[in-house]
Protein backbone atom coordinates (compact mmCIF):
# COMPACT_ATOMS: atom_id res chain seq x y z
CA UNK A 1 0.00 0.00 0.00
CA UNK A 2 2.81 2.51 0.08
CA UNK A 3 2.22 3.81 3.19
CA UNK A 4 -1.22 4.96 2.16
CA UNK A 5 -4.10 5.13 4.46
CA UNK A 6 -6.63 2.92 3.54
CA UNK A 7 -8.63 5.99 2.88
CA UNK A 8 -5.92 7.05 0.53
CA UNK A 9 -6.02 3.50 -1.38
CA UNK A 10 -10.00 3.73 -1.64
CA UNK A 11 -10.30 7.25 -3.54
CA UNK A 12 -10.20 5.49 -6.60
CA UNK A 13 -12.13 2.60 -6.02
CA UNK A 14 -15.23 2.52 -8.33
CA UNK A 15 -18.26 -0.56 -7.58
CA UNK A 16 -20.63 -1.79 -10.16
CA UNK A 17 -23.06 0.95 -9.27
CA UNK A 18 -20.70 3.64 -8.77
CA UNK A 19 -19.94 2.93 -12.80
CA UNK A 20 -23.25 3.26 -14.17
CA UNK A 21 -23.80 6.96 -12.49
CA UNK A 22 -20.27 7.90 -13.35
CA UNK A 23 -19.64 10.38 -16.81
CA UNK A 24 -17.17 8.72 -19.45
CA UNK A 25 -14.64 11.62 -18.66
CA UNK A 26 -14.14 10.73 -14.85
CA UNK A 27 -10.47 9.91 -14.09
CA UNK A 28 -11.29 6.46 -12.10
CA UNK A 29 -12.26 5.88 -15.55
CA UNK A 30 -8.66 5.95 -16.75
CA UNK A 31 -7.33 2.92 -17.90
CA UNK A 32 -3.40 3.79 -17.04
CA UNK A 33 -4.49 4.27 -13.71
CA UNK A 34 -6.16 0.65 -13.23
CA UNK A 35 -3.32 -1.36 -15.11
CA UNK A 36 -0.84 0.53 -12.35
CA UNK A 37 -3.13 -0.32 -9.31
CA UNK A 38 -3.59 -3.50 -10.81
CA UNK A 39 0.77 -3.68 -10.69
CA UNK A 40 0.67 -4.27 -14.61
CA UNK A 41 3.57 -1.25 -14.87
CA UNK A 42 4.19 -1.95 -19.04
CA UNK A 43 0.88 -1.90 -19.78
CA UNK A 44 0.02 1.39 -17.66
CA UNK A 45 3.14 2.91 -19.30
CA UNK A 46 1.93 1.89 -22.84
CA UNK A 47 -1.34 2.89 -22.17
CA UNK A 48 -0.37 6.27 -20.80
CA UNK A 49 1.69 6.98 -23.76
CA UNK A 50 -1.14 6.20 -26.14
CA UNK A 51 -3.65 8.49 -23.91
CA UNK A 52 -1.22 11.25 -24.34
CA UNK A 53 -0.50 10.72 -28.16
CA UNK A 54 -4.15 10.79 -28.49
CA UNK A 55 -4.49 13.95 -26.45
CA UNK A 56 -1.97 15.36 -29.11
CA UNK A 57 -3.71 14.61 -31.61
CA UNK A 58 -6.87 16.47 -30.49
CA UNK A 59 -5.06 19.47 -29.43
CA UNK A 60 -2.97 19.12 -33.52
CA UNK A 61 -6.70 18.74 -35.11
CA UNK A 62 -7.88 21.69 -32.60
CA UNK A 63 -5.14 24.47 -33.90
CA UNK A 64 -5.41 23.31 -37.62
CA UNK A 65 -8.79 23.97 -37.89
CA UNK A 66 -8.82 26.94 -35.41
CA UNK A 67 -11.29 25.08 -32.97
CA UNK A 68 -10.96 27.57 -29.98
CA UNK A 69 -11.24 25.09 -26.51
CA UNK A 70 -14.10 25.95 -24.16
CA UNK A 71 -14.58 24.47 -20.45
CA UNK A 72 -17.85 22.46 -20.69
CA UNK A 73 -18.45 23.57 -16.88
CA UNK A 74 -16.75 26.77 -16.28
CA UNK A 75 -16.71 30.50 -17.68
CA UNK A 76 -14.18 32.93 -17.54
CA UNK A 77 -15.17 35.94 -16.14
CA UNK A 78 -13.42 39.31 -14.85
CA UNK A 79 -12.58 39.21 -11.19
CA UNK A 80 -14.43 42.07 -9.08
CA UNK A 81 -12.21 42.32 -6.23
CA UNK A 82 -8.26 41.49 -7.74
CA UNK A 83 -9.34 42.58 -11.28
CA UNK A 84 -8.08 39.76 -13.45
CA UNK A 85 -9.79 36.90 -15.12
CA UNK A 86 -10.50 33.71 -13.46
CA UNK A 87 -12.87 30.59 -13.87
CA UNK A 88 -16.19 30.20 -12.20
CA UNK A 89 -17.90 27.08 -12.48
CA UNK A 90 -21.35 26.82 -14.18
CA UNK A 91 -23.65 24.76 -12.45
CA UNK A 92 -24.11 22.42 -15.39
CA UNK A 93 -21.74 18.93 -14.36
CA UNK A 94 -24.46 17.77 -11.64
CA UNK A 95 -27.35 18.73 -13.66
CA UNK A 96 -25.54 16.20 -16.63
CA UNK A 97 -24.93 14.19 -14.15
CA UNK A 98 -28.15 13.76 -12.11
CA UNK A 99 -30.00 13.37 -15.83
CA UNK A 100 -26.62 11.07 -17.08
CA UNK A 101 -26.72 13.63 -20.11
CA UNK A 102 -22.97 12.29 -21.42
CA UNK A 103 -23.85 12.16 -25.31
CA UNK A 104 -21.45 15.26 -25.84
CA UNK A 105 -18.86 14.15 -23.15
CA UNK A 106 -15.68 13.54 -25.65
CA UNK A 107 -13.92 10.40 -25.51
CA UNK A 108 -11.28 10.66 -23.27
CA UNK A 109 -9.81 7.36 -23.00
Amino acid sequence: MYFFTNYACNLNYVDDEMRKTLPPSDCRRRPDQRFMEESNLDMAAAEKHRLEEKQRAIRKHREKNNIEYRCKYFEQVLDSISGEMMYKYNGKYWDKRKEMEYADMPDLY
